[in-house]
């Protein structure tokens, strides 16, 4: 397998993984009750969510990650990989970009989703990808807040656990994917 094909395999992985991880946890914090009881965290979506559709897109679903990555994967990350092992850097990194978004729901969610990007930027070298990927979850989230299908689903306990057991057995199911993948190389 080539080293372009194996990014690709290993990108659509990760994609797969940050997709399934992003609706895991935008479920469990709404069911702990940690993004109810953050003003912080009200206050960001309250700004988030004020302008068009299109302008969010535009700037959370493409402007901003795009900027994120730059700064967190695309130098953070590449600097503390050079003075530290990866697992190190992927870490205090993701630990950055979680404190990076100034409250807890965005902090947990920054660092776990930055430790996907950070495996992303390790495993395939691409910016790009890395970009991509983060793009590809702030969307998701988006159209799932835009749509009502987060409204939907938070209505009621039994489809928010539905969502959480679903979107974490998914994750689970992926990871195993990637590393049976990995060792068959």
């Amino acid at each position: 397998m080539t080293k372009e094909s194996r990014s690709k395999e290993i990108y659509f992985l990760l994609l797969a993984l940050g997709l399934s991880v992003s609706v895991f946890l935008n479920t469990g914090l709404f069911l702990a009750g940690v993004t109810q009881h953050s003003t912080a965290f009200a206050k960001a979506q309250a700004t988030l969510y004020s302008g068009s559709f299109a302008s969010r897109l535009l700037y959370a679903g493409i402007l901003v990650p795009w900027l994120e990555e730059l700064v967190f994967r695309g130098a953070l990350y590449r600097i503390l990989a050079r003075f530290v092992r990866w697992e190190y850097a992927l870490i205090l990194s993701s630990l950055a970009f979680g404190i990076y978004h100034l409250n807890v729901p965005q902090g947990i969610y920054g660092f776990v989703l930055g430790c996907i990007f950070a495996c992303c930027m390790k495993e395939t070298g691409l910016l790009r990808l890395c970009g991509a990927l983060h793009m590809a979850v702030n969307v998701l989230a988006l159209i799932l807040t835009e749509s009502g299908f987060y409204e939907y689903v938070f209505s009621s306990v039994m489809r928010s656990v539905g969502l959480l057991v679903f979107s974490g057995l998914f994750a689970v199911v992926v990871v195993l994917l990637g590393f049976r993948n990995k060792e068959s190389n």
